[in-house]
């Protein structure tokens, strides 16, 4: 078992940064290339953070409730291609239940987890659904399918959440995981500007080599691995905003940089967001490319109960 200073996934010695990013260090497995943040934030610091900074319900009626939909068909082809007999969902980190309302549309019975009060409380009151406020266990029914989309990345215990959705999936039941790629192109090309490097929101920053491991050690067998763009932007206009967030970097006094921890997603509104989602569409086939070779911004993972 790794103790500490050794990698999750092989056990092995892990390098620190040469600097901090962010505020944190971070320490990687040459092995794997799993990395995580140092120090990890304790559950205290976590829980301020959600609350201050990553409170989506806060401002529920801007979500996007269309791209949640486009979520639940991209996860439903899965499912019907690897898991065509199933019958019950179970997303852990359900948010305010968009994602597992259209699948419920698509006559799946589906549970939800969340540990904010504020969107599972949206999920049950507004869109009816059984979402319970906690966290996810090895304690509790069954499901054919468990979905961990972006929650991995998260957790203090990402072998703990592995192992406790393999315990309660059905035989031959489907685990799905997609988390942000640590070694896309964009997070090698712009390290701490990269979109997806958010300390403390994110934790660990996986790859395909050390998930396939992870998922392995909490006893499933992995069906598919592939990378995809997924919520990100095309690697063109990640790139440019990288180099963005690099820019304006530059003219913050140290100890400005030394403080900021705020996500950084890129969050725009009106002409500027239309021309970003234009040229997300121009650039598809650039995007699909990319993935092609493992270097998309997002891992999908299935892996399957033996």
């Amino acid at each position: 078992m790794a103790g500490p200073g050794a990698c999750l996934a092989c056990g092995l010695p892990l390098r620190r940064s040469t600097a901090p990013e962010k505020g944190y260090w971070r320490l990687s497995c040459e092995a794997c290339g799993l990395s995580r943040v140092d120090p990890l934030p304790d559950a205290e610091t976590l829980a301020d953070y959600y609350s201050r900074v990553y409170a989506l319900a806060a401002d529920a009626d801007r979500v996007d409730v269309r791209g949640y939909e486009k979520q639940a068909a991209a996860m439903a082809r899965v499912f019907m291609r690897l898991a065509p007999r199933a019958a019950t969902v179970c997303e852990v980190g359900c948010s305010g239940g968009w994602a597992l309302k259209a699948l419920q549309r698509r006559g799946y019975t589906v549970k939800g987890y969340e540990l904010s009060a504020t969107t599972s409380r949206l999920a049950r009151e507004h869109l009816g659904l059984d979402v319970v406020t906690g966290e996810f266990t090895a304690a509790g029914e069954p499901f054919d399918v468990i979905v961990m989309r972006h929650v991995l990345e998260h957790t203090l215990s990402p072998l703990g959440q592995l192992a406790a959705a393999a315990a309660r999936l059905t035989p031959g039941g489907l685990l799905l995981v997609v988390v942000p790629n640590g070694a896309s192109l964009s997070s090698r090309l712009l390290g701490q500007h990269w979109s997806w490097y958010i300390p403390p929101a994110h934790i660990w920053y996986f790859t395909a080599a050390s998930l396939t491991r992870l998922v392995g050690a909490a006893g499933l067998a992995v069906r598919e691995l592939e990378s995809r763009q997924g919520d990100a932007n095309s690697p063109p206009v990640e790139l440019a905003w990288g180099m963005a967030r690099w820019m304006r970097q530059q003219r913050r006094t140290a100890a400005v940089v030394a403080a900021a921890s705020s996500p950084e997603r890129l969050r725009t509104h009106g002409p500027l967001s239309r021309i970003v989602r234009a040229a997300n569409v121009v650039m598809m086939p650039v995007s699909a490319g990319i993935g092609a070779f493992g270097l998309g911004d997002e891992l999908w993972l299935a892996a399957a109960r033996t």
